[in-house]
């Protein structure tokens, strides 16, 4: 605590992280062996564990080394949506998706949760739910929970997560788990087999059986799958007698007005509705890999038989590697790296499966998530995604709005994506999207490609012009709702453009920047002066940096 206290005063005093750095040794503090060993590094850590560096998150980690931050960040409490939703509503304002929007953002730029906010934004491209679709466009605080409980299971039990999943009447309404009733063949109903189908596809198994390096399982040259219609149709009867928590009958049980309280407890089972007797067709008992559930039980109790059924499969570990790997690290990790991860998810350092802390930590950790970008720069790294681009440049240089709001209500205009605001349950993109043309020749994946069309990089590209241009103190642009970025301590560096290009790639780029594309930006930022006309200490060669470093090609791949 002594040495996180002298962090912020020196912090407070300006200091660059170096410098911070320098000072802690020199003043006797007990700096880590472990690493990072300096700024760069300690800024691509942060990268793929938050929503992007900071100068003083930067000087901290560097103090704190990698695995006491980690402890830190692992047990700091969630920072929830619904909190922030209950104080607009305590003044007066309405609950719509764009104060959902607000609070999201509050969360992802100034939250001081960043690894739990980030992994809950991976776990949300995983466990997809959107307010585009399945009748969800008004339930604001309910969509928020779900948020909030991706968030607060971000470092709890796989298991424990898929069964708030499967439980919330959000993810129920979306994917029509939600009113499912038992078969009935008098009234010609059958079992929805949407949500029994969703969990396999993608919250868990996957199509086709694999190794635990995330290989396809091979039988006569061609993958073995996972399960067949036979397991769907059996899940499906499983997830039958659900619904509102707050309904007293099965039957045209509603929530109530939007957001109303059934929209944010977990769904409640009614047995009448749940398929429990033997049944003629003896199929619809089958679950994965020919397991049979037992006739007769509870919906609780024969749910819990499914999700353990599910959450035990040898395709679970590398298959939620994957993903997250994907998503934090790197979109074509080494077969090697999904199966340590895969193994940590087997069976964590107490013998625990699923232990989604265990993995976090496990995937940040790894050699090659440390040093990939080194060991095989052809292939490592991944897409920013435009939502991410944004928070890092937020973040990088603390902006915020003159009403403390962060009043940015459809992201996915300019960016093409939004927090929960996916086109289906498929997100955005595609894990094995492969963009055509060299990409796909070599056999890698591309997932953020998918969104990297013609149009959105021409969107994106004006949208950072807009805020670094005019959106900055100094500016004299006179926007209260704005969210206003502060370039102050980078400009004091622009009368020597080398430095200033030096600190931004350090923040920015992790310290990856070009020799070609670094001495390209300095050339320019010298025909630019340093003062005089509507400029302010070099306010106008730091803007003009940042915008050209933030929509290059070369920041955009993050290594």
């Amino acid at each position: 605590m002594r040495a996180l206290a002298f962090i912020l005063l020196l912090m407070s005093a300006g200091a660059a992280p170096a410098q911070t750095y320098d000072l802690l040794l020199r003043n006797g503090f007990d700096v880590p062996a472990e690493g990072p060993a300096n700024d760069a590094q300690a800024s691509r850590f942060l990268t793929q564990a938050s929503f992007g560096p900071t100068l003083s998150d930067i000087a901290r980690l560097r103090a704190l080394g990698y695995h006491t931050w980690l402890d830190q960040q692992l047990s700091t409490p969630p920072t929830r949506i619904d909190a922030y939703l209950l104080a607009v509503q305590a003044q007066g304002d309405p609950l719509f998706q764009n104060a959902r929007m607000e609070g999201w953002f509050r969360n992802a730029v100034i939250a001081p949760d960043q690894l739990r906010q980030r992994v809950a934004y991976a776990y949300s491209q995983i466990f997809v739910v959107s307010d585009f679709g399945g009748g969800l466009e008004n339930e604001t605080r309910g969509l928020s929970r779900f948020y909030d409980m991706l968030a607060s299971r971000a470092f709890s039990s796989y298991r424990g997560l898929l069964e708030d999943v499967t439980l919330s009447p959000i993810m129920g309404q979306y994917l029509s788990m939600r009113g499912n009733r038992r078969p009935n063949v008098a009234l010609n109903v059958r079992p929805d087999e949407n949500y029994a189908r969703e969990i396999l596809q993608l919250f868990s198994v996957g199509l086709i059986k694999l190794n635990l390096d995330g290989s396809p399982i091979l039988l006569n040259s061609l993958p073995v799958p996972t399960y067949d219609q036979f397991a769907v149709k059996g899940f499906a009867h499983v997830f039958t007698g659900w619904n509102f928590g707050n309904c007293d009958g099965f039957e045209f049980c509603g929530a109530g007005w939007p957001d109303a309280v059934g929209w944010r407890q977990p769904m409640r089972a009614f047995a009448s509705f749940h398929h429990v007797e033997p049944d003629a067709d003896a199929d619809n008992n089958v679950l994965l890999d020919g397991f049979v559930r037992p006739n007769g039980g509870t919906p609780e109790g024969n749910m819990a038989i499914a999700l353990n059924n599910i959450a035990n499969h040898p395709n679970v570990g590398p298959f939620i590697a994957r993903r997250l790997i994907q998503n934090l690290v790197s979109s074509n990790p080494s077969p090697a790296y999904i199966a340590r991860i895969a193994a940590v998810f087997n069976s964590s350092g107490a013998g625990v499966r699923g232990d989604m802390a265990a993995v976090v930590r496990a995937i940040l950790l790894d050699s090659e998530a440390r040093s990939g970008h080194l060991l095989a720069p052809g292939t490592f790294g991944k897409l920013r995604e435009p939502l991410l681009r944004l928070t890092h440049y937020w973040r990088a240089f603390d902006a915020r709005s003159a009403d403390g709001k962060f009043q940015y209500w459809n992201p996915e205009s300019p960016f093409g994506q939004g927090p929960n605001r996916s086109p289906s349950v498929f997100n955005f993109y595609l894990p094995d999207y492969r963009r055509p043309g060299e990409i796909s020749n070599l056999g890698l994946y591309s997932p953020e490609f998918q969104i990297t069309t013609e149009t959105f990089i021409t969107r994106t590209a004006n949208e950072f012009f807009a805020f670094t241009e005019r959106q900055h103190l100094g500016s004299g642009f006179n926007c209260s709702t704005c969210i206003t970025a502060d370039f102050r301590p980078f400009q004091a560096l622009a009368a020597t453009p080398a430095n200033l290009v030096a600190a931004l790639n350090t923040v920015l780029m992790s310290g990856q920047m070009s020799a070609f594309m670094r001495t390209t930006l300095i050339d320019h930022l010298n025909t630019i002066p340093n003062s005089g006309g509507n400029d302010t200490g070099g306010r106008n060669r730091t803007w003009e940096a940042v915008h050209l470093i933030m929509t290059s090609p070369e920041y955009v791949v993050q290594k």
